[in-house]
């Protein structure tokens, strides 16, 4: 039992160093954006924050990987936001991060880990993650989940309120995931792998000091 605690204690910590932080490896290029270019025809929500005493001071240079590269203007300046209140973020080692996040909560899950879930997950979200489990179990009732892959991630929208940030995604993955009955009935989801796309939003209050993104909503 206490290297079951070590590990999941280390598998944790690893991944909140993973979640957002850049690595000097998936460096692929530097991007430089001018304040005015940035927020140019109101393409940023936020724009005042870029704004300078002179209003053109390019915002500091940084590095950012071909993910971040491909979206859209305005996502990119939703970005820059971030790396104002957390200059390490890179949307590459953040997404890697989320994959991770995925699976090792939706396993916790399952199992009904509560110390995976008290690290990564907000209480509203570990409370319903649990209380679904304990009533299939209550019933006699065994849940069935096995992650086949994940296909894809995006971000949908970025919301920063002071040092607040919260990333909307997109998670597309294959899976089984079912319930069966003590006579092995299946009385919900499928023993046949599913295409499913669900909606995450992680958060991280930068005044904290730490890399600590959590689980706070599913939809």
């Amino acid at each position: 039992m206490l290297f079951f605690v070590i590990v999941t204690a280390f598998v944790a910590y690893k991944l909140f160093s993973i979640l957002g932080q850049i690595d000097s490896e998936d460096r692929k290029r530097s991007y430089n954006r001018s304040a005015k270019q940035c927020y140019s025809d109101n393409k940023c929500k936020s724009a005042d924050t870029y704004e300078k005493e002179d209003n053109t001071k390019p915002i500091k240079a940084v590095t950012i990987s071909d993910e971040e590269a491909k979206c859209s203007e305005i996502m990119q300046c939703k970005f820059d936001e971030i790396r104002l209140l957390d200059p390490c973020f890179e949307l590459g080692k953040f997404i890697y991060g989320v994959k991770k996040a995925y699976k090792i909560i939706t396993d916790a899950a399952i199992k009904g880990d509560t110390e995976v879930l008290r690290n990564l997950t907000n209480e509203r979200v570990m409370r319903s993650f649990l209380k679904t489990l304990n009533d299939n179990r209550a019933a006699g009732y065994e849940t069935i989940y096995d992650l086949k892959s994940i296909e894809n991630v995006r971000v949908l929208n970025i919301v920063i309120n002071g040092h607040l940030i919260l990333i909307l995604l997109e998670i597309c993955c294959k899976r089984v995931l079912y319930v069966k009955d003590s006579h092995h009935n299946i009385l919900n989801g499928s023993s046949d792998i599913v295409d499913i796309t669900e909606e995450w939003t992680f958060s991280k209050h930068t005044s904290l000091n730490n890399n600590i993104w959590q689980l706070v909503n599913i939809r």
